[in-house]
């Protein structure tokens, strides 16, 4: 009795093709690798399925052809299934793969259109979406880039072109660049930019306050291209007579202004350069007339900072003006100077200076600024000798008033990361009990002092131990305190043994304690 063998598969059908190309087996190659001892070759029937992958199939019936492929850039495989069956429905089922071979492609530039830039400014060209590489990061190609003018580089995280021109540099200029693989594949792009004059004109601001009659001031305004016509200058509105000195280099425009009283003063030049670009250069500051015997109050432009001048904290009657600050601001000899001011829009830009004729103030006077800060250790600095100095600085609990107190005029700023957090003022005057008590030689004396009703800056204080009879044995303290907690040390070593007094004497309050001293 004769058996009818299925179909056998006589080698493996796993094969491969390059990324980018087709795979054509014939159906003569796949008959031989089936072999059926019972049937010919004719006689059966053979069907391939896809299982899964990323491989295309199809077969052409025409050219009796099995056509495999991919879409472009595939590195990839597919799964497929060959069904060989005789006349007698005995049947083969095999598996196999069809491979894709990776092939290196160049890196694509793609055309970048000629752009424009302004004059001396810094530019930048981010190049993502105009690179393709489908087989390398980023990380692995390498950038070539040069210009006919300008100095050009590609940033270190290799995902923006720099290019700075000449100072001055106007026209256009040339930028060729080059994106290469690790196996030399690359592509190339030009591309011009022009540097064109748009820049309106500006001006750097000097305002010179006269050390005699504080009334008058200088202004000079220096220009930073030259000048085709200087087409306006006023203050507050009014028209001021302006003459270029031309003795200097380079040469300002220099202007008299007298004060006429307090308030905030708008000084704004238009100008047009020679390429025509108008350009208006504004700056506010303020004045105050401050009288040595009753003081005064000031505030910036913006009203974000004022100074509480106490009575006879200056010297004479005068003007006191408070300048916006930027980096060019100087302080120096006979005169005050300050330049163009940058509005604050948070507490890393609140600079402000304060400046009047004798910048020592005689008592401690009151600087608050008045803005919301989210920083925890928010805090008031004050410009000394080229670094930031933080002072003691006081808060409201909602943090949207900083203040500190001062005995001298100059540069101030509200800056984050102070090095503690704002205190809060006490809201009661207060004497504590000496610690320790009784006590051996020494032991500390702790007070709040609050702000006094009509004065913010503080009071005499005075601080008198007594003995048990009343006399006053000894002067603790004896000095004006702003407010604050206060604690400090004192030494009984030169008394004897016994009670005693201590008594806290602060505007209008008073307190009395009593304590052991033990020896």
């Amino acid at each position: 009795m004769n058996t009818n063998e299925p179909p056998v598969l006589l080698f493996p059908l796993d094969t491969n093709f390059a990324e980018d190309s087709r795979l054509n087996l014939s159906h003569e190659f796949i008959l031989d690798a089936v072999y059926d001892p019972d049937h010919a070759d004719s006689l059966l029937t053979i069907i391939i399925t896809t299982d899964s992958g990323l491989v295309f199939y199809w077969f052409d019936r025409a050219t009796n052809t099995h056509k495999f492929w991919a879409n472009k850039d595939i590195d990839s495989c597919g799964y497929f299934h060959i069904q060989v069956q005789d006349p007698l429905d005995s049947a083969l089922t095999a598996s196999f793969i069809v491979d894709i071979i990776p092939v290196n492609d160049a890196p694509v530039l793609a055309e970048i259109p000629d752009t424009s830039a302004v004059q001396d400014t810094t530019f930048y060209l981010p190049l993502d979406g105009y690179w393709y590489d489908v087989d390398n990061e980023l990380s692995e190609l390498i950038w070539s880039i040069s210009a006919i003018y300008s100095n050009v580089e590609i940033t270190d995280t290799m995902d923006s072109l720099v290019c700075v021109p000449p100072s001055g540099f106007i026209g256009w200029d040339t930028l060729f660049l080059t994106l290469s693989d690790i196996d030399g594949l690359a592509d190339r792009d030009t591309f011009r930019v022009i540097f064109r004059d748009a820049i309106p004109p500006g001006f750097t601001i000097g305002i010179f306050q006269n050390p005699v009659a504080s009334e008058h001031l200088d202004i000079y305004f220096f220009p930073n291209e030259s000048i085709g016509s200087l087409d306006s200058t006023t203050i507050n509105g009014d028209s001021v007579s302006v003459e270029l000195l031309s003795g200097i280099d380079p040469s300002p425009f220099h202007t008299h202004y007298r004060l006429q009283g307090s308030g905030v003063h708008l000084l704004r030049i238009t100008a047009s350069d020679t390429s025509g670009n108008i350009g208006i250069t504004e700056y506010n500051f303020s004045s105050s007339f401050i009288s040595k015997m009753n003081g005064g109050i000031i505030y910036s432009p913006d009203s974000v900072v004022q100074l509480i001048i106490t009575n006879e904290s200056v010297l004479s009657d005068n003007y006191l003006l408070c300048l916006p600050y930027s980096d060019n601001t100087r302080i120096g000899g006979e005169y005050s100077e300050l330049t163009l001011p940058k509005k604050a829009n948070d507490v890393n830009e609140l600079n402000f200076t304060f400046v009047a004729p004798n910048t020592q103030l005689r008592k401690k006077c009151k600087i608050i600024f008045h803005s919301k800060s989210e920083d925890q250790q928010t805090g008031i600095f004050e410009w000394q000798q080229q670094n930031w100095v933080y002072l003691k600085t006081y808060s409201n609990t909602e943090n949207t008033r900083y203040w500190t107190y001062i005995d001298k005029l100059g540069k101030f700023a509200l800056k984050p990361n102070a090095p503690e957090i704002a205190e809060r003022l006490p809201n009661y005057f207060s004497l504590a009990q000496n610690y320790p008590n009784p006590f051996n030689s020494e032991t500390v004396i702790s007070f709040h002092l609050p702000e006094l009703y009509g004065t913010s800056v503080g009071a005499v204080t005075q601080i008198i131990v007594y003995d048990i009879l009343g006399r006053k044995v000894e002067t603790v303290i004896d000095r004006s305190l702003v407010p604050g907690r206060y604690s400090l040390h004192w030494s009984g070593s030169r008394l004897a043994s016994g009670i005693y007094y201590y008594t806290i004497r602060y505007g209008q309050f008073s307190e009395t304690k009593k304590m052991v001293l033990v020896k």
